[in-house]
């Protein structure tokens, strides 16, 4: 496996926990300052700890996308 590889994986990873976390934002489960808030948290914690890179990267995307989609709403493959 390579890193293309690796990173296919990850960003499918992150598309399927961002249409999750889209889901609980639209329930009002949680606010999306909230959501984005406790994953810079994550972030922070696994960069404190020297945490490998591929283990970050994820989280970044996901904020990314979540911060992107602050003005709509993610839109069904339907």
């Amino acid at each position: 496996m390579n890193e293309e590889d690796i990173a296919a994986i990850f960003a499918g990873q992150t598309a399927a926990i961002a249409v999750i976390c889209e889901l609980l934002i639209k329930d009002k489960t949680i606010k999306r300052d909230d959501l984005c808030y406790r994953l810079y948290d994550l972030l922070e914690r696994r960069r404190m700890s020297n945490a490998n890179t591929f283990s970050v990267g994820p989280i970044r995307h996901l904020i990314a996308v979540l911060e992107a989609n602050d003005e709509h709403e993610l839109k069904s493959a339907d």
